[in-house]
């Protein structure tokens, strides 16, 4: 398996990527998906999944404690 290139501004991250710069369980991510809690593309032919960037920081921001 290759290494994953960082990619700081990019729109669509892995749930593994998710994991790694969030700290958010892989489990949490797919569940949060398949609820339609969170956004994710998977192209066609790919079977890989990917989270959008910008609709996870969005979820994050609305769970802080205020």
């Amino acid at each position: 398996m290759r290494a994953a290139t960082r990619r700081p501004n990019a729109k669509l991250i892995s749930m593994r990527q998710a994991e790694e710069e969030y700290g958010l369980p892989t489990a949490l991510i797919r569940d949060l998906i398949h609820r339609g809690d969170l956004a994710a593309v998977q192209p066609p032919g790919i079977r890989r999944v990917f989270v959008v960037r910008a609709d996870l920081e969005r979820k994050l921001d609305a769970w802080q404690a205020r």
